[in-house]
C-alpha cells in the first residue's frame, strides 16, 4: 500500500528580525536636518493595530546615529545625529505621539557629496545604513510652462505617514 499525505498549512510570520527603517530628506538650505527611524515589525494580528503602538515601530533611546559624507566614494567626515521627540504629528497609521526623530545641530550640508545615515543598536549590535545624493533644483519638462493643462496634486486616496 502506497500512503501520501500533504500539509498545506503555511506560516506567513518568520522569527524575528531585526530591521531598521530611515526616511529622511536632506536638504542643504536647512540648518537642522530631520531623519525619522523605525523598525520593520510583524506579528500575528492586526498589523494596523500594532503600527499605533510606539515600541513596536520606534527604537528605544539606544541608537548610535551619524550622517556620513561621502564625495566620489570617500568619506569626508561624519555629523552626529541626537534623538528627540518632536511636535506630534497628524494622526495616521503610525502613533502621532511620540514623534521621535534624530537631527543634526547646524552643521554644513554640502551640495556636492552623498550622504549616509548610518547607525547602531547599542543594545543588539544590529547596524543598518541608508545612502542618498543630494537633489540639486529640479526642472518640469512636462506638462510645458505655457501649456493650458493643470496638475492636480490632491487625491482620492487618504495619505498617510
Amino acid at each position: 500500500m502506497l500512503f501520501s499525505a500533504s500539509d498545506n498549512d503555511i506560516d506567513l510570520l518568520a522569527p524575528y528580525k531585526e530591521i531598521g527603517v530611515v526616511y529622511g530628506l536632506i536638504n542643504p538650505k536647512d540648518t537642522v536636518q530631520h531623519v525619522r527611524i523605525q523598525r520593520a515589525f510583524l506579528g500575528e494580528g492586526n498589523a494596523l493595530t500594532m503600527a499605533q503602538v510606539p515600541d513596536s515601530t520606534y527604537y528605544g533611546d539606544v541608537l548610535d546615529v551619524q550622517l556620513i559624507r561621502i564625495k566620489n566614494g570617500t568619506v569626508l567626515g561624519s555629523i552626529p545625529l541626537t534623538r528627540f521627540i518632536a511636535a506630534d504629528k497628524a494622526e495616521g497609521v503610525f502613533p502621532s505621539s511620540p514623534n521621535v526623530l534624530y537631527k543634526t545641530n547646524g552643521e554644513t550640508i554640502f551640495r556636492d557629496s552623498d550622504y549616509k545615515t548610518s547607525g547602531k543598536n547599542n543594545q543588539t549590535g544590529y547596524e543598518f545604513s541608508a545612502t542618498t545624493p543630494i537633489v540639486d533644483s529640479m526642472r518640469v519638462q512636462r506638462p510645458a510652462v505655457n501649456s493650458a493643462a493643470t496638475i492636480g496634486w490632491a487625491s482620492q486616496f487618504p495619505l498617510y505617514c
